[in-house]
């Protein structure tokens, strides 16, 4: 098990203040270099942090220039790190993508069942209202068919009507005695 050491410590390790320790620390994390802390949030500095601050302060003497100098430093650790880790880490990576692939599949399953139950849905109260609206049509038809036959038979009951009023007229025109048959 490795252990770590706290920024005063490992200043004393690399020889430089810890101000300066800490300056430097900083505009590593500001690369993306990420220290471990503990739970009162210091910095902890294991043997790798060590040789990547060592290096670095090797770099600075011969270049004077900080930012590149942080920057090359960082880069470098940052791909062994990324190299460096473990199938088992890797693994779990791909076992969290499948995982989160299931998951998206699960959800769009359900976002499509969800999207067809709410289609049924609305196609039955689609369906429900043409079809009141066809009953309705087709007890007005059916209204209408009625009135119209009422209608035809009242006209051919004052139609037979007339017809025996008339047929009763000629009877009577034509129920002359005999003797008034020339006149």
């Amino acid at each position: 098990m490795e252990y770590g050491l706290f920024s005063k410590d490992a200043a004393l390790k690399i020889d430089v203040q810890p101000g300066t320790m800490r300056q430097w620390c900083i505009a590593i994390e500001k690369e993306g270099y990420k220290f471990e802390r503990n739970e009162k949030d210091q910095r902890i500095f294991y043997e790798r942090d060590i040789k990547m601050l060592f290096e670095l302060k090797t770099k600075l003497k011969k270049t004077r220039n900080r930012n590149n100098a942080i920057k090359s430093v960082v880069e470098r650790y940052l791909f062994e790190m990324n190299a460096n880790n473990t199938p088992s880490v890797q693994q779990e990576k791909r076992d969290n993508i499948v995982l989160a692939k299931d998951e998206l599949q699960s959800m769009l399953n359900d976002a499509v069942e969800h999207g067809i139950k709410e289609a049924l849905e609305q196609q039955k109260q689609f369906n429900k209202e043409i079809s009141e609206r066809l009953d309705q049509q087709a007890k007005a038809i059916n209204k209408r068919d009625k009135d119209l036959l009422e209608g035809i038979r009242q006209l051919q009951e004052s139609k037979k009507l007339e017809l025996q009023a008339a047929a009763t007229e000629e009877e009577k025109r034509n129920d002359k005695p005999w003797w008034k048959f020339w006149k």
